[in-house]
């Protein structure tokens, strides 16, 4: 290579710039920064400054990117994004190009989001289909859910316009298979009739070829282009919601192409919004008193907002809630519902203590609120809330404890857990003070044989109090501080477990709570090697930690719309408790409320439901 990367990256700006307007080149192109490039595996990164900005490369310029690069550097060349996910903290993910191959090679394109004229008409083999190689029907896998659709999309695919599908409508959420579906037909079909002119639309991209075709006043050559389509396919539809005169100009294009036999195919997606809400159950800061107790003893529980502000939920925390969660209706009448992720039980003190530390005993949560007086009657708002449809309980584990930590450390006679055991809690990191060592909040940190023998155990034990507590067996699971040895996901999965609720990474633990790696779970709807589906977490709304407010976790989800996927809002239960400080579940419920209404301003078909339920609709 006779020139420096850099420079041949810059090279290749050179070239964009002289294929797409300035205004595209400005807003897509010109952010993109160089980042590195490996020779041995002819590997191009590049930064960019947002998810977004990734999308938009991927969908609408894949095709020019791959032209100027082979122009540049040569042939077989990779293209990885490093995506800016937290500026704040230079945080970044990356994320692969996908490969430009094109079908039955057809002429690149470097009109990019303009609209197609008469001219882009002239012949088949001139029109590029926009379809994806590899999304197939020899990689669409059948299943008892999907075996009835991939018949009718062989059907249509092998005769178009002439089967009684048509227009062929598919409808589901986000993962569950309706673009590879749609896609495959395009591809099967370009394979039996080559001199059918095939084209794959995004809604979005459609919208915006009109809108230019309205600035440049060529709106009758746009639908010309069209209505010389024998098969059009149209994804994600829904986005025409408000746009009535895309949808017109859409109507003059169907209504031409059904009266000529032409075959159309439409699909569109579910907007889902999901709250999972961590740590229900768990004792934590026991009440006010002990709260100003440990700060009379010097220990700064203070400076963690889990020890400031988390508590057992009083019933008039859970009516607060659920007066926040009923101010709200989906498109199916249905009140936005909280998934309470729960630990079952919590430490038995005093037997522990007079067993010397050295054996462990628990008790149900109900209990642990039953010996409260502030507590009384809340578990019978847990059991309202559960017939109301608005507070659905999954496990969280037995208990949010390490407990052979836990025990081991109190065994030494370190000071300051013995006082948090003294005064009814084990909740304290050395965030509030530095003699705390160790963090016993995470039940299954650990990836030794004898601990994972052990964690079948408490897995085994908390589904049947879980059972015994709600009626049914919970089929999610999110372990707490997020981190558990895929060897677990055996007794989940034996335990009725059938999705694993959590983030983008999860934190795996090797040994003893020592040494750790990240696995990246990459999207919902994943399997595990076990067969559970992940339920991935995108939006946050927790501002008793100082962070992602209302407004934040909006614009979360409005990315999450963006890509086609339920949002999953994370919400810790401190955020919702007002036992230690009022003002706490006050202003964050006032902010949840707002949230939740401009949710359904924004997105008025959104449907919200439970983790188990997206659950379903991912298989």
């Amino acid at each position: 290579m006779d020139k420096a990367p850099r420079l041949l990256w810059n090279d290749c700006l050179s070239l964009i710039r002289d294929n797409v307007s300035e205004q595209q080149y400005k807003t897509w192109f010109e952010p993109i920064v160089f980042d590195s490039y490996d020779e041995d595996n002819r590997t191009l990164v590049v930064q960019i400054p947002s998810r977004y900005v990734y999308e938009v490369l991927e969908q609408y310029y894949v095709e020019l990117l791959s032209k100027v690069l082979h122009r540049c550097f040569g042939t077989n060349i990779a293209l990885k994004y490093r995506v800016v996910v937290d500026k704040a903290h230079g945080l970044t993910v990356d994320e692969e190009g996908s490969e430009s191959v094109a079908i039955d090679k057809p002429k690149v394109s470097t009109r990019a989001n303009q609209s197609p004229t008469t001219l882009d008409a002239a012949t088949p083999q001139d029109l590029n289909p926009q379809l994806d190689p590899h999304k197939n029907f020899q990689r669409y896998i059948e299943g008892d859910s999907n075996k009835l659709p991939r018949t009718i999309g062989l059907s249509i695919a092998e005769h178009p316009g002439r089967t009684t599908f048509n227009p062929f409508f598919i409808y589901g959420p986000s993962g569950s298979g309706k673009t590879h579906l749609i896609n495959a037909i395009g591809v099967r079909c370009k394979e039996i009739y080559p001199q059918k002119r095939v084209l794959y639309v995004s809604a979005r991209l459609f919208q915006v070829q009109y809108t230019d075709a309205v600035r440049q006043n060529t709106v009758n050559d746009f639908i010309h282009f069209y209505q010389t389509i024998d098969v059009l396919i149209v994804d994600d539809i829904q986005e025409w919601a408000a746009a009535t005169k895309t949808l017109d100009t859409f109507f003059h294009v169907f209504d031409h192409l059904f009266r000529c036999g032409k075959q159309i195919i439409l699909a569109a997606d579910r907007k889902i919004v999901v709250i999972e809400s961590d740590d229900w159950g768990s004792v934590r800061m026991p009440s006010r008193e002990v709260y100003e107790e440990f700060l009379r003893r010097g220990v700064r529980v203070d400076r963690d907002p889990y020890c400031r502000y988390d508590s057992l939920a009083t019933a008039d925390d859970l009516a607060a809630l659920f007066d926040v969660l009923t101010s709200v209706k989906d498109k199916n009448g249905r009140h936005a519902v909280i998934t309470a992720d729960t630990v079952v039980a919590n430490p038995v003190f005093e037997k522990i203590k007079d067993s010397d530390y050295q054996k462990y005993f628990y008790e149900p949560f109900t209990e642990t609120l039953n010996r409260s007086a502030r507590h009384k009657g809340a578990f019978e708002l847990w059991k309202q809330g559960m017939d109301a449809g608005i507070f659905h309980p999954q496990l969280h584990g037995r208990e949010h404890l390490n407990v052979k930590k836990w025990l081991r450390t109190l065994q030494s006679g370190e000071e300051v857990t013995r006082l948090s055991f003294e005064l009814g809690t084990f909740g304290l990191t050395s965030a509030v003070d530095p003699r705390i060592k160790n963090n016993y909040m995470g039940a299954f940190n650990s990836g030794l044989d004898e601990d994972i023998k052990e964690y079948d155990k408490i897995i085994t034990e908390a589904q049947q109090l879980f059972e015994q507590l709600f009626g049914y067996k919970s089929e999610s699971f999110i372990a707490t501080t997020y981190t558990w040895n895929p060897k677990i996901e055996t007794s989940l999965k034996r335990n009725g477990v059938k999705y694993l609720q959590g983030m983008v990474h999860q934190h795996i633990p090797l040994d003893d709570d020592t040494t750790f790696t990240y696995k990246k779970n990459n999207y919902c709807g994943r399997r595990a090697d076990e067969g559970l589906i992940y339920l991935m977490r995108n939006c946050y709304f927790e501002p008793s930690q100082g962070s992602a407010s209302a407004q934040n976790c909006l614009e979360r989800v409005k990315i999450a719309s963006r890509w086609h996927k339920p949002a999953t809002i994370s919400m810790h239960r401190l955020n919702v408790i007002g036992t230690i400080d009022e003002r706490n579940r006050c202003r964050n419920l006032e902010d949840l409320k707002w949230l939740l209404h401009e949710i359904i301003r924004l997105y008025p078909d959104v449907e919200f439901m439970s983790s188990d339920e997206l659950g379903m609709v991912q298989k």
